[in-house]
């Protein structure tokens, strides 16, 4: 900038010049993973100064070993998460398969980029005792099967018949090679005597894996019963693992639960990428 004093009858003029730099706040991406329902995404959010960044612009590039497979340009949304769908990718073979997250930056905030190994059929298992209460126990073995069914790449089953890879849909057409869907299969138990409580899931409805955490949200029962009750398992790498359960049916919530166990540490193993 420049800031100068014009010449009068008393003062001589004079004038200065500066350079002023004006640093951008660090971006920085968390929560690099896989979100699975039915579908596939690679998920990542975007932050500076301790706060999401929400419609910035994020390129996923998805390559298999150096060949890029696909560019995807995407905005964050309000929490700050960029993601894209890679269902219809097929299993990544030899080299396996690898999301690229790169922001530019923007006037206000620097760049950042991240890197995610994608795993399109993931899986959590798991075993032990918690909070150092040997009563207290759980065991999951949850993992993503990659259904055989495919689409027509519009999220429509070609009439109603098994599409595989492009091969005849028994009705005499070829169809173009499908994309997968997924399900999610296995079972969380938790059992505490303390508590009255033995859990058992019957459904899952969603799982995110980053290489730190797991995420699994779904139903199940509580000592048999015909209530179904909702209930979020997260599970954290760290010295040591944690455990936390959250169960709650249709008059609680998951702010609200009417059981909560946790976070807690585990005497035991957890599995997940």
């Amino acid at each position: 900038f420049t800031a100068s004093f014009a010449e009068d009858q008393d003062l001589l003029g004079s004038s200065v010049s500066a350079t002023v730099g004006i640093t951008r706040a660090p971006a920085s991406f968390s929560a690099v993973g896989m979100t699975y329902t039915s579908r596939v995404a690679v998920t990542a959010t975007l932050s500076a100064n301790g706060r999401p960044l929400h419609e910035e612009l994020v390129m996923i590039t998805l390559k298999r070993g150096n060949k890029v497979v696909a560019i995807r340009p995407t905005l964050t949304d309000g929490t700050g998460r960029a993601q894209t769908d890679v269902s219809s990718l097929p299993d990544p073979g030899v080299g396996g398969l690898t999301a690229s997250f790169d922001y530019a930056g923007s006037d206000f905030y620097g760049p950042s980029s991240a890197t995610l190994r994608v795993d399109l059929a993931g899986s959590v298992k798991g075993d032990g005792s918690i909070g150092g209460d040997p009563r207290a126990t759980f065991e999951v073995d949850v993992k993503v099967k990659r259904d055989e069914r495919g689409d027509d790449q519009n999220g429509n089953v070609q009439n109603g018949k098994d599409v595989q890879n492009g091969k005849d849909d028994q009705n005499g057409k070829a169809s173009p090679k499908g994309t997968n869907l997924t399900a999610i299969i296995g079972s969380v138990l938790y059992g505490n005597p303390a508590m009255h409580l033995a859990f058992k899931s019957t459904a899952f409805q969603s799982m995110n894996l980053t290489d730190e955490r797991a995420q699994i949200d779904g139903t199940g029962k509580i000592d048999g019963s015909s209530t179904t009750w909702q209930f979020r398992l997260v599970l954290v790498k760290g010295s040591p693992n944690t455990f936390e359960l959250s169960i709650w049916d249709r008059t609680g919530s998951l702010a609200q639960p009417h059981y909560h166990i946790g976070p807690a540490p585990i005497a035991g193993h957890v599995r997940f990428p």
